[in-house]
């Protein structure tokens, strides 16, 4: 369950990587862009269909269910025996999550984002359906320091500049950027705390 992009990396990796999408539009990129199979179906589909994977991934993505432990089970059943999980998910003792409180980005993307776990309730809430957590990494320098400049100035994203305009897209995008190099320090801060804004977590089933 990738988005398209990072789905052609594994793909590039020698991985037989497929993924699952709600958006048609993402549906028709992956396919006529990319040329990666990348279906619109549902967990509950695939279990009909008797499919299974040994490896899953789930970035960004339990943040925007209001079930995410309905949805946990089922990507859960979809896995082999001795398979990975992967999760990123916004994790609220995050060093800039503190830093921002309500500002940050992951809490100002509400109602797309229903909620953020805490560390320890994220690895107690899914290993009470079975796999054990095996590690867990931060993500990239670049990505805090994204989420930074988004906490400042929610205008610098694509998803949220005004595209009408050809200068006023690009000095948000510019601005954003700057505001981004701006925090790279405190990204790199919370980057060595081992708990990002969005951090990795691996489950062996």
């Amino acid at each position: 369950m990738k988005p398209p992009i990072t789905l052609s990396v594994f793909r590039e990796a020698g991985f037989a990587a497929e993924g699952t999408e709600v958006s048609d539009r993402l549906v028709r990129y992956a396919s006529e862009s990319l040329g990666i199979p990348v279906r619109r179906v549902t967990l509950e589909e695939l279990e009909q269909e008797d499919e299974r994977f040994d490896i899953i991934t789930l970035y960004s993505v339990l943040e925007h269910l209001p079930q995410p432990r309905t949805f946990l089970r089922s990507a859960l059943r979809l896995l082999r025996p001795g398979g990975l999980l992967v999760i990123r998910i916004p994790i609220r003792e995050a060093l800039l999550v503190h830093l921002f409180g309500a500002r940050h980005v992951v809490y100002r993307e509400a109602p797309r984002h229903i909620w953020i776990p805490s560390m320890c309730g994220l690895e107690y809430g899914v290993q009470c359906e079975g796999p054990r957590m095996i590690s867990r990494l931060p993500t990239s320098v670049i990505a805090s320091a994204g989420s930074f400049s988004l906490s400042i100035y929610s205008g610098g994203s694509s998803a949220f500049t005004d595209t009408r305009s050809l200068g006023c897209y690009l000095s948000r995008r510019v601005c954003g950027a700057g505001l981004a190099i701006a925090g790279i320090p405190f990204a790199l801060c919370e980057f060595l705390t081992r708990v990002t804004s969005e951090t990795d977590f691996f489950f062996r089933k």
